[in-house]
């Protein structure tokens, strides 16, 4: 499969990153300032191409013909971007995490690829005990915007999955693979 991947330079993106290209697929890695793709153990990700993306800028950044060549030649998008920053004003927060994934869905949806949008356990805010994967999201009660922020986005991607009578949340990204037909939109958390 050729898969879109934002974030990939990041912590998790480098490592789903890595995990992808072990199971020969093609990853294009969609970063912002840095390139450098690395899993966890450090070693960089040999990604088939890298595209240079801007959460914070309408459609992305991308031009329009680069938008159309993502979409028509990719197989699978997986959102690993998003500031993590517990210390940024909400409209920045609103910019980066929530038009973002925003925007993702848009790109997604005009080429009706399936989209894997990777949370946080951060969305379930200052609630505690046992919260389950499938739980609805609070509307209030975050520590702080990054929460928030999450929490909203992680809200666009269910009403998403919701409107296309998709699945709920998935529970493995390694799984992930369902045809063009067929396009879900799924969000799952992650804890660290």
């Amino acid at each position: 499969m050729r898969i879109f991947l934002t974030g990939a330079a990041g912590s998790i993106g480098g490592e789903v990153a890595q995990r992808l290209v072990a199971r020969g697929h093609a990853v294009i890695a969609g970063v912002h300032r840095n390139r450098e793709v690395r899993g966890n153990s450090g070693a960089l990700v040999p990604v088939a191409s890298h595209a240079t993306i801007d959460l914070a800028a309408p459609a992305l950044g991308l031009a329009e013909s680069e938008a159309a060549g993502i979409a028509a030649s990719h197989d699978m998008i997986i959102h690993c971007a998003a500031t993590v920053r517990f210390d940024l004003p909400e409209a920045e927060y609103e910019a980066i995490n929530v038009a973002g994934t925003a925007a993702v869905l848009a790109l997604a949806t005009r080429a009706d690829l399936p989209l894997l949008h990777v949370s946080t356990a951060y969305v379930c805010g200052t609630r505690d005990g046992l919260i389950g994967e499938a739980d609805p999201l609070p509307a209030t009660g975050f520590a702080n915007g990054y929460e928030a922020s999450k929490a909203a986005a992680e809200a666009l991607v269910s009403a998403a999955a919701h409107a296309m009578s998709s699945p709920g949340p998935a529970s493995s990204w390694a799984t992930a693979a369902p045809a063009r037909s067929a396009a879900s939109i799924r969000s799952m958390r992650c804890s660290s």
